[in-house]
């Protein structure tokens, strides 16, 4: 499973405020006897003595207390400590007054602003512009709260208008490049982001914006050129420390996010994305000492936001490492929908299907992907769509990610009707084309990964639209009709915390291929640094999914079988020490420990067979992993977990035709692996039923695999032409073993 990795965060100018930016004109010199004491207290409130200000503002109250401009300016100190609900209040007062300031108005608009009361803003702008047609503030805070109710065309329109009247407005050309990047047109949003820079080169927030910007173009080293220009134009700008830190992360390269994340931290405690980032880069070298202390802190923001009805900081994908309840997950993963929705909101998409309900002579599939290249999924994938039976369907693939010209991305060219990139594609261009391709039912491969593209899947640009592979477990979606899973991944005990209705499929939820092919190189033990005598157990997972609990099972497995070795994935050389530093501490020497190189996946596969005995991980089981070492004939010892992405190798044993090597105790899963270590023939009849039955069960037979997603998919059109109402599927194989 891929790791979806959190949105950089894009800054937007706070409202534009006139005071400090505008002469007062109404009535600051209408009463010689109040003039000068709201003189010394304006000079105190923009000097930042808002406490001599506010004493200022009340002694001209005391003797005025309709004085407007008194009213106004102390409606700006209660902004400006957080009181949102008093600086409306006063400001409201002001108004009454005097109705003929639109600077007044616009405060107003930026305290309800604060309140999210964004139509009541808009209202106030609009007033302010009322007044004064020609006020670039008023018009461009109108356009950034239309933007966020999702009238996106409307606010494009006023920040135009905005730079037609001000050509130099530097905050316009930031805000408008937000909007752009909300839409996904990221190539104008860089444009805006340049010209706000041009013309103000220490603008720390557009310098991080652009970084957003290039990291979502996946120019990482641009990113990281703009946000360390935003760092050193303010030092003191913890969003930007943590998107440097998140670029880095994103290149690979965890150990070298993690200083960013904690100056990040260190500049604003409460910065609970921050603390999420730098939990998942110390998971990811197995830093588990490091997590101890900052795990119930994640947990404290989450549990805070769930309570007050926000977006927790963690990621769908990073609680489901971290968390193995489903109740949990879907709250969380509901949340970050739920953002998803609003920023797809700002997409003008209003997609008819009208007339569709109806059996077309075939269905149109749509795979949305970012990962139609060298990756697992595609590795899983491409047989898949070749053998779909194209008297029944039609199958399309939306690319959104890179072409890196391996046989893996044509293999899926060729095997698809048609291969569609989408990738400079905007989210509203995007649905647009799926849209207009006809496509029947939209299969989303990525959910809550790096790389998604679930802004599309929100627009609604099919009638049925579909979760699977990509992250295991739910996406909270409301814009997901169903998701493909088995009764292992996904029992009807859990349906009530899915968003999705459950599609069952009867053996595992896993497509593999059949066709993959291992190489004809030749290895042994000493060519890729094992030892030639004694047991080889192996886990090639990546080493997020690698937590205490299990690798002090693996210990002790290993202190159990005497000369064995544990030949772990390696490319991580912070995790190898780190995890060799824990083998020390429980008493095993580290040079039992031996780590492999990368290399392609035919080789892998052949490679593989050297092992004896595979161990999975416990809270993020192996999935392609776990296929891949039953293909090189390599037994596997698994233990099911408490949420999907925790069961899925149960899933794949069963199919398999191996339940027994499940273990649900930890305790159960090392005798498991201790006994097979100890006992050479009873190992050897399971690599023998391996390589005699594997190929005869449903694991590995993608066009029976084919054939029984095909049964789900005419089941949901069935369902669609009906009722239009989701409901849940259960898919039968009629055939025989």
């Amino acid at each position: 499973m891929g790791k979806k990795r959190k949105k950089c965060r894009f800054a937007a100018n706070a409202g534009s405020s006139g005071h400090g930016r505008r002469k007062q004109t109404n009535r600051l010199q209408s009463d010689p006897d109040m003039g000068h004491e709201l003189k010394r207290a304006v000079d105190f409130h923009r000097s930042g003595d808002m406490d001599k200000a506010e004493a200022g503002y009340q002694t001209v109250l005391g003797i005025d207390p309709k004085h407007p401009d008194a009213l106004h300016l102390m409606g700006i100190i209660a902004s400006q400590k957080g009181d949102y609900e008093a600086a409306v209040h006063l400001i409201r007062q002001a108004i009454q007054q005097f109705p003929a300031s639109d600077i007044y108005y616009n405060n107003l608009g930026n305290a309800l602003a604060r309140l999210n009361r964004k139509n009541e803003a808009v209202d106030a702008y609009q007033k302010a512009l009322g007044i004064n047609p020609d006020s670039v503030d008023a018009i461009n805070n109108l356009a950034t709260n239309l933007k966020e109710l999702g009238r996106t065309d409307e606010a494009l329109s006023y920040f135009r208008k905005a730079l037609t009247i001000n050509p130099d407005a530097v905050e316009v050309y930031n805000n408008m490049g937000n909007a752009l990047t909300d839409l996904g047109q990221i190539e104008a949003a860089v444009d805006c982001f340049r010209k706000a820079i041009a013309l103000k080169p220490d603008y720390a927030i557009a310098y991080n914006n652009l970084g957003s910007a290039m990291k979502l173009r996946e120019q990482f080293k641009e990113a990281i050129e703009s946000y360390n220009q935003s760092v050193q134009a303010n030092p003191e700008y913890a969003e930007a420390f943590n998107n440097l830190g998140e670029t880095l992360a994103d290149m690979g390269k965890p150990d070298e996010a993690i200083p960013f994340f904690k100056k990040a931290i260190e500049l604003k405690p409460e910065f609970g994305l921050a603390t999420g980032n730098l939990l998942y880069a110390l998971t990811r070298i197995c830093a588990w000492e490091k997590l101890k202390s900052l795990n119930p802190v994640l947990d404290a923001f989450t549990a805070n936001a769930r309570k007050e009805g926000c977006c927790p900081p963690e990621d769908p994908f990073l609680n489901l490492v971290r968390h193995d309840s489903p109740e949990l997950n879907f709250d969380v993963a509901a949340a970050w929908s739920t953002q998803t929705s609003g920023r797809a909101s700002l997409c003008t998409s209003d997609f008819e299907f009208t007339g569709r309900k109806t059996r077309p002579k075939k269905i149109i599939i749509g795979y949305l992907s970012n990962n139609f290249h060298d990756h697992p999924m595609a590795h899983l994938i491409s047989r898949l769509l070749a053998v779909h039976n194209r008297n029944a369907l039609s199958v399309l693939c939306f690319s959104s990610g890179r072409d890196d010209n391996s046989d893996y991305r044509r293999r899926i060219i060729k095997g698809c009707d048609q291969f569609i990139d989408i990738r400079h594609l905007d989210h509203q261009a995007a649905a647009r084309r799926i849209y207009e391709e006809g496509v029947d039912i939209l299969v989303d491969l990525m959910g809550h990964t790096k790389g998604n593209r679930l802004e599309v899947c929100a627009q609604r640009s099919a009638p049925i639209q579909v979760r699977y592979l990509g992250m295991a477990g739910t996406t909270g979606a409301s814009f997901f009709d169903y998701l493909i899973a088995d009764a292992v991944v996904v029992p009807e005990a859990h349906f009530p915390y899915y968003s999705e209705k459950i599609v069952h499929l009867p053996h595992c939820y896993q497509v593999n291929d059949r066709e993959q092919k291992a190489s004809s190189q030749l290895f042994r033990r000493k060519d890729v640094g094992l030892p030639e005598g004694g047991f080889v157990f192996c886990s090639f997972n990546q080493p997020y999914k690698i937590d205490p609990q299990i690798f002090r099972t693996w210990m002790r497995i290993l202190q159990s079988v005497p000369e064995s070795v544990l030949w772990l994935q390696g490319g991580n050389r912070v995790a190898e020490e780190n995890l060799k530093q824990s083998a020390d501490a429980y008493g095993v020497k580290g040079e039992r420990i031996i780590f492999a190189k990368r290399m392609d996946k035919a080789d892998h596969l052949r490679r593989l067979a050297l092992a004896d005995l595979a161990l999975d991980t416990r809270m993020v089981s192996g999935a392609a992993t776990t296929s891949d070492a039953l293909w090189a004939g390599v037994p596997v010892i698994a233990i099911k977990g408490a949420h999907f992405s925790s069961r899925m190798s149960a899933s794949i044993l069963n199919a398999a035709g191996f339940p027994e090597l499940v273990a649900v105790r930890l305790d159960d899963y090392r005798s498991l692996a201790t006994s097979l270590a100890q006992n050479p023939a009873a190992l050897e009849l399971k690599k023998k039923a391996l390589g005699e039955g594997l190929m005869a069960t449903p694991l590995f037979d993608t066009q029976r695999f084919a054939k029984l997603l095909e049964a789900a998919y005419d089941r949901m059109w069935q369902i669609y032409c009906s009722t239009g109402e989701p409901e849940y599927i259960v898919v039968a194989d009629t055939r025989k073993p």
